[in-house]
């Protein structure tokens, strides 16, 4: 156990809140620094310790998308789900779905979770989870698809926490660039938008509010927040006091039909230190701040292969959760990947691998504040390395989840280090073999051609020696035996052209010295 000294002012910090202001909330910055230096478990609101959340995303399993499951899109010009029934048919695209529920997520998933330390997931859901029959569109219910992952999540000793992803209209992306954002946010100027989120949200927490795997409900995904750009300016997106009236009412709503051990979470839209002074009465009970942390298009972000890159983007993790941490709720890294700019052309694959491999060692070490995270996400179509949890977390993410897991924070800090020390002495390993390989190759080549080359000019040697002894035999036929050149059988070889003047030139001597005196 921790030290007197460390555990005493932290037993008087608790002590002189309960009595000062009853309803403050249990986590604070001090509670968090305390507990991060002495090795404390965080516990729910009524004083039970809660295990440290280790999860994944379920994308693309109830709300299609490209990214994750390409082959759904196939041919069809589609980038949504919308788009995508327009373009295939209401009842085409709804048999396709069903068929993508059955056998995008089995039992074999959650099994496979379990066994490399992963013990919640982060489960996406649509606002027509229920069904919704409209004039211009229709989807089928998907209740029975969660209640096997609620079934599978118990089996395997998983969290599940149920995330409000879409609402009618669009909730926009607090991901997106502001510069260029890709998702539109008119849902607070849609007819029933709100409604139907506030109905949706109940009737989840009304079916699966006391399942034993039920970690919690996230409110809303990522919604975009407007916020102020200057004095006079605003930025696109949901008005905070929206944001704020909704976050309320769904909060009764969800924790009518829901015990105050589950969880209730909201997004910090991007700017966590907005929501400072958000549900501060005694009636909200284990609230949660949603974060999310991207790099691979943050107009900020540097290559990652340089030091500068990798150090910046993890001083901004660590900025983005001290901000957080701050307000007083326990925060949740909702979304996060390896993914990140490679600006430098002539990293190889391998090479790339193993930088993403240190940025997601880097990002797990600065988690260290947070209750827990969730990897964006776990399965894709096409495996991509960053994105894909069984490949980011595979082999080497069961040694770090372990190791996040059950070390105390300085061994933590003491063993990342030397998994990264180990990483880079990789990458730089695979760099050097790849030159190798790569100047073996052009040896190689050059060797082959010089051998081509070689026998090409053997090849034109010989057939030269052909012609000229041709040309030899030829002139020596008509030569006389006696005018051959020191009795040789064979004429001198000359350029052809000079046989007949050598020739002449021999008659010359031999009729001006008959005795052979001239030399």
């Amino acid at each position: 156990g921790p030290p007197a000294r460390t555990f005493l002012p932290l037993l008087r910090h608790f002590v002189d809140r309960s009595v000062a202001c009853p309803h403050a909330r249990v986590y604070s910055k001090r509670y968090f620094s305390y507990a991060m230096r002495c090795r404390f478990d965080l516990r729910d609101s009524k004083g039970a310790v809660m295990e440290r959340i280790l999860g994944v995303n379920l994308s693309g399993w109830f709300i299609p998308e490209p990214w994750v499951t390409p082959s759904l899109y196939a041919a069809t010009g589609a980038s949504n789900a919308a788009e995508l029934q327009e373009a295939m048919g209401t009842a085409a695209y709804n048999e396709r779905m069903r068929r993508h529920y059955e056998t995008f997520v089995s039992e074999d998933d959650f099994r496979r979770m379990a066994q490399i330390g992963l013990n919640a997931v982060r489960l996406p859901v649509p606002w027509y989870a229920f069904g919704s029959q409209e004039s211009d569109a229709s989807y089928i219910s998907v209740v029975d698809y969660i209640d096997r992952a609620i079934e599978w999540a118990d089996k395997y000793n998983i969290r599940v926490l149920l995330d409000l992803a879409t609402v009618p209209g669009g909730q926009g992306d607090s991901n997106d660039s502001p510069t260029t954002p890709e998702a539109v946010a008119e849902w607070h100027s849609s007819t029933n938008g709100r409604h139907v989120a506030l109905d949706v949200l109940e009737r989840l927490a009304d079916r699966y509010g006391e399942a034993e795997s039920l970690l919690g409900i996230e409110l809303l995904d990522t919604p975009q927040m407007s916020v102020r750009k200057s004095l006079f300016t605003m930025t696109d997106g949901i008005p905070a006091h929206y944001l704020r009236n909704f976050y309320r009412d769904a909060y009764e709503l969800v924790r009518s039909h829901m015990p105050e051990d589950k969880i209730v979470v909201f997004s910090s839209s991007g700017h966590p230190g907005e929501w400072k002074h958000f549900m501060r009465g005694a009636k909200y009970e284990n609230v949660y701040m949603d974060l999310h942390l991207y790099h691979y298009r943050d107009e900020y972000a540097l290559d990652i292969t340089s030091p500068r890159g990798l150090t910046t983007a993890i001083s901004r993790n660590k900025r983005e959760l001290k901000e957080a941490v701050a307000t007083g709720f326990p925060v949740l890294v909702g979304e996060w990947s390896g993914a990140a700019i490679f600006a430098n052309s002539s990293v190889t694959p391998e090479g790339r691998n193993a930088y993403e491999r240190v940025f997601i060692a880097n990002q797990l070490a600065s988690f260290a504040p947070a209750a827990g995270w969730f990897f964006q996400t776990w399965k894709t179509e096409k495996r991509i390395a960053a994105w894909d949890a069984r490949a980011a977390l595979g082999t080497l993410g069961f040694y770090l989840l372990n190791v996040v897991h059950q070390l105390h924070p300085a061994k933590l800090r003491i063993q990342l280090i030397l998994v990264k020390a180990l990483l880079e002495f990789l990458m730089a390993l695979l760099e050097i073999l790849r030159g190798i390989q790569l100047r073996l190759f052009d040896q190689l080549m050059e060797l082959a051609q010089n051998a081509v080359d070689v026998q090409n000019g053997a090849n034109g040697e010989h057939k030269v020696h052909q012609q000229d002894d041709q040309q030899h035999r030829a002139h020596a036929d008509r030569c006389p035996e006696g005018q051959r050149i020191d009795g040789s059988p064979h004429h001198r070889v000359h350029h052809p052209r000079c046989h007949h003047t050598e020739h002449a030139e021999h008659q010359r001597i031999a009729q001006a010295d008959p005795a052979g005196d001239i030399k």
